[in-house]
């Protein structure tokens, strides 16, 4: 290959230019000289480039503008949303319901015997029957004895049979005694507790009745003693023993109200005086005002809700409607409770209704004659007499009539005509 060749489009032309060059300024020279030797191509290219390298001018290289590489813009990589894990919910495991077992209903002792040998049986509510160890509960067994020897008999055996059931538990004489005294037994869920709980507190019924009414329970020994107190006094009073005031279930609402024997024998005496009085019209108010029998009278004259003051008031009141009835007068138990609580004695009532007996007749026989209401006279004449209100008609207004009505009989008699018929009562709606 020929050295131009090897140029470069822009060495090439340097050349191509070079040689235009020299060939211009070789016509314009006119000398002549010797034909120089003819030069190979080799050497004609060499001078050329000499030629081209001292005449031609430097020419910068073309330097391209610089271009700022083009930088991408920044994408924010997408980044995926988070989404959660899908949790499953929890399934709380599936329980079956509990299914209590079921229990049988528990077996009480309802009873007990001893056969010919000597043996203790309990007997169940179930029918059936159980020996009772008496060798490894002997002390438990003593404890009845000495529980109802020293409480009372023990009348319907429910004690006795509820110690039997804790005897035949095994339970010792100590155990047994702190259940009695602990109030809690009563809603023990063993039913041999429960059962000796239940029977100690129906025979010591005023002592529940003073623990809900906030008093302090009485010792058994003070309980029994109250008892007998409260049975002397009925026996004095000629009670008979089958009697409900003999009942220890009254003894136990007398001690739950906190009545003293002094107190019921106050009591008792005012009732049996009234009831056995020999008076038959205050025995009879007695019996339609407060019951049919003797021992039923008394029985309502105790009851322990009633005040002693309230008892000898009905008494009281007993005897002053004998009193009226003494003098064939009629006189209700709301009018004799007024007078009682006034305070008017047997004795006062006895005077006073002999005076209203003595004059009844004759002012009826006047008010009928001039325009009263003779019904009404026996009501003015009490009220007069004992100061009192008598169904509606106050003392006052039971002397102005009165004093009229005596006025006008007077005016009768002395033939001068007084008031007209009507006008001692213009409004007898006043004196219903």
């Amino acid at each position: 290959m020929a050295l131009i060749d090897e140029l470069d489009p822009s060495e090439r032309s340097a050349l191509n230019r070079a040689k235009a060059g020299a060939a211009a300024r070789a016509a314009a020279t006119p000398t002549v000289t010797a034909p120089a030797p003819a030069m190979t191509d080799t050497q004609m290219e060499r001078r050329i480039a000499t030629a081209a390298t001292a005449t031609t001018p430097v020419v910068p290289p073309v330097v391209p503008p610089v271009v700022p590489p083009v930088v991408p813009p920044v994408v924010p990589p997408v980044v995926p949303p988070v989404v959660p894990p899908v949790v499953p919910p929890v399934v709380p495991p599936v329980v079956p319901p509990v299914v209590p077992p079921v229990v049988p209903p528990a077996k009480t002792v309802t009873g007990s015997y001893t056969d010919a040998n000597g043996n203790v049986f309990q007997i169940w509510s179930d029918g059936s029957t159980t020996k009772v160890d008496m060798g490894v509960s002997q002390n438990a067994l003593q404890l009845v004895t000495s529980v109802l020897s020293g409480y009372g008999l023990d009348t319907t055996g429910a004690i006795g049979n509820a110690i039997y059931g804790l005897v035949a538990k095994n339970y010792d004489s100590a155990t047994i005694q702190a259940l009695i005294e602990d109030p809690a037994s009563a809603n023990s869920n063993d039913p041999a507790i429960k059962a000796l709980a239940t029977a100690w507190n129906t025979r010591f019924s005023g002592n529940v009745a003073r623990e809900k009414a906030g008093l302090t329970p009485l010792s058994p020994a003070d309980y029994i003693s109250t008892e007998n107190s409260y049975k002397a006094v009925m026996a004095r009073a000629g009670i008979s023993a089958s009697s409900p005031l003999m009942d220890q279930s009254y003894f136990g609402q007398l001690m739950g109200s906190d009545l003293s024997p002094a107190e019921v024998q106050q009591r008792v005496t005012a009732a049996t005086d009234a009831v056995t009085a020999t008076d038959p019209f205050i025995k009879q108010q007695l019996q339609q005002n407060f019951g049919l029998t003797s021992e039923d009278m008394v029985h309502h004259l105790l009851d322990p809700n009633t005040a002693a003051s309230v008892i000898q008031q009905k008494v009281q009141a007993s005897q002053i409607q004998g009193e009226a009835g003494r003098q064939n007068l009629a006189l209700n138990q709301q009018n004799a409770m007024s007078l009682a609580a006034q305070g008017i004695t047997q004795a006062q009532a006895a005077a006073g209704f002999t005076n209203i007996g003595s004059q009844l007749g004759a002012q009826q026989q006047l008010a009928s004659m001039y325009g009263m209401q003779p019904s009404q006279i026996g009501n003015e004449l009490t009220a007069a007499q004992f100061n009192s209100n008598i169904n509606g008609v106050s003392a006052a207004q039971a002397n102005i009539d009165l004093a009229r009505l005596r006025a006008q009989e007077v005016n009768q008699f002395s033939g001068s005509s007084g008031a007209s018929k009507g006008s001692l009562y213009t409004e007898e709606q006043g004196i219903s």
